[in-house]
């Protein structure tokens, strides 16, 4: 038969307590690193349609930018004068210019 003393006792006590805490704390880094995941997951799909607004709206200034030139053309064949549409055409491609963060305008991912 096997005789044990406390101190073998003790020891085994102390040796299942530390894998038990390492097990423990593993499993928990596992759950933050899957919740991490989810959330970059979540943030990176936001940040694509953030980008895809983006390029839509750029595409709606060009469009808009192209009809008012042709607007202007006609204008000027027919003789007519428009005076102060191209002073707030000008200010309002200042304002962009300005406000944009991609200085050539976004590009798309």
């Amino acid at each position: 038969m096997f005789r044990f003393t406390i101190r073998d006792v003790l020891l085994l006590t102390l040796l299942v307590a530390v894998i038990m805490a390492w097990l423990m704390d593993r499993n928990g880094i596992r759950g933050e690193r899957a919740r991490m995941a989810q959330r970059e997951a979540v943030l990176i799909s936001q940040k694509n349609l953030v980008v895809d607004q983006v390029i839509r709206a750029d595409i709606r200034v060009a469009e808009m930018r192209e009809f008012h030139h042709r607007v202007l053309t006609a204008a000027l064949f027919h003789g007519l004068e428009i005076r102060g549409l191209n002073d707030l055409i000008d200010q309002a491609e200042q304002a962009r210019s300005n406000s944009c963060p991609w200085p050539n305008g976004p590009t798309a991912p």
